[in-house]
């Protein structure tokens, strides 16, 4: 039976504690099921590894869902949406931090994973993406495994957003906008359309601050990281 989805809130925040029980939960259903500390975890790897990235970039549920290869410059660490993937029909060019960048490593080693398909295939059929409906529940299933009030995909963008602008960061709002891809009503509209380096150095700098914060929710990771840390980052999930 398919869980419904969250009512979706304007004012719905993760905090840095719940953000963090849910990286801990993602990152450890990120790897192979024979490897994972959590042997309940129901969820997919693409589905783990597309949520880390939709946390990571910020984007919208569609364009992390749809996202392919073909998109990703490793070369200049951008992800260049079409515009006919974005919500304002416009160019998003989406500058990619380390931690984006490992998660796509990640993805990059999964089966079936091709140059010229999709980054987060669908499990039950692998010439198509993740089903952006299953993106929102499989957020709605973890919030409640986890006891965490229901949250929505759209919820890691208000709270990256409010993060960013806040005093610890004081990015400005009409950059953290740019991020956001929403459209602003400053600016030349036309050159906007063809200049792809759209504040992209200030949507870097943005990106790698809440990168490197959400590396801070969570610590080592990863192959790299002590067993110990590993398990000690399960028993902070499944003490919720």
């Amino acid at each position: 039976m398919l869980l419904p989805i969250a009512t979706q809130s304007r004012s719905r925040l993760f905090g840095d504690e719940a953000l963090g029980k849910l990286l801990a939960s993602l990152m450890d259903a990120s790897s192979s099921e024979e490897g994972r500390d959590d042997p309940h975890a129901r969820m997919g790897p693409h589905m783990a590894l597309g949520l880390r990235f939709l946390i990571l970039t910020l984007t919208r549920r569609t364009e992390g869902a749809g996202a392919r290869w073909a998109e990703i410059d490793f070369q200049t660490k951008t992800w260049v949406i079409p515009g006919e993937r974005t919500k304002n029909r416009a160019v998003h060019v989406v500058p990619l931090s380390r931690q984006a960048l490992e998660v796509l490593t990640a993805a990059r080693k999964l089966p079936g994973a091709s140059d010229d398909g999709f980054i987060f295939p669908s499990p039950t059929n692998p010439a198509a993406h993740l089903d952006p409906h299953a993106v929102t529940r499989a957020v709605n299933r973890l919030c409640t495994r986890l006891g965490i009030p229901l949250g929505s995909p759209h919820d890691f963008r208000r709270t990256g957003a409010t993060t960013l602008t806040g005093e610890r960061y004081g990015i400005r709002r009409f950059i953290v906008g740019k991020v956001l891809a929403h459209t602003a009503n400053e600016g030349a509209a036309v050159t906007g359309v063809y200049d792809r380096n759209d504040y992209l150095a200030e949507k870097r700098v943005a990106l790698d601050a809440w990168g490197r914060h959400v590396d801070g929710l969570v610590g080592p990771k990863g192959d790299d990281a002590p067993q110990e840390t590993r398990k000690r980052h399960l028993r902070l999930v499944t003490a919720a």
